[in-house]
């Protein structure tokens, strides 16, 4: 049936007022993403990256392909605990029903839309979807049926994710404008 969750108190700070969650959540959110971003600057991270490229290669230059992996697996169970519990701070209330089959589904459209392996990616993804999720209330019954259609003409669109796109677009925009730069002063 679900259990309550007691109300944390540290200090004179309560966990149940909307701005304190919002605060917790934001702080943790910069954390994570600190913490995954030096991650990748480990070893472990490099033998990651390699093994996403190339196993055989990876393997060839001794990264242990089991072992990253189990370390990537344990700290994606860390952040989705740590997800997962600032959650619970929100509702006062754990169910197994409160992440079902459409929360997963949506991580994974957050992740796919914003971006695999950036770390701006998922952010800009949420983002967009809670846009969505605010523009979709008056259509709460076809709401899966609209991101859904959102998801396949973002794959179409961006296959590697909005977010590279944007910087593409933004490296792109920012070069013409270097390129353009000395022609406009007159000096060469």
């Amino acid at each position: 049936n679900g259990v309550r969750v007691p109300v944390v108190h540290i200090g004179h700070v309560n966990f149940t007022q909307p701005r304190t969650i919002y605060i917790t959540a934001a702080v943790t959110a910069v954390i994570g993403v600190v913490a995954s971003q030096l991650f990748l600057r480990t070893r472990v991270g490099w033998g990651l990256r390699a093994a996403r490229a190339s196993e055989p290669a990876a393997t060839v230059v001794g990264v242990n392909i089991f072992g990253v992996r189990l370390v990537a697996l344990a700290l994606s169970g860390a952040f989705a605990g740590i997800g997962g519990a600032l959650q619970d701070f929100n509702t006062l209330y754990l169910s197994p029903t409160s992440f079902g089959f459409f929360t997963s589904v949506m991580a994974f459209i957050v992740l796919t839309i914003g971006g695999m392996g950036t770390w701006g990616g998922p952010l800009f993804g949420a983002a967009l979807l809670l846009v969505f999720d605010r523009w979709l209330t008056a259509y709460d019954d076809k709401e899966p049926l609209i991101l859904a259609a959102v998801f396949v003409i973002s794959l179409r669109l961006f296959p590697r994710g909005a977010a590279r796109a944007l910087t593409r677009v933004a490296a792109h925009v920012h070069a013409r404008r270097a390129e353009s730069g000395p022609a406009r002063g007159g000096r060469a």
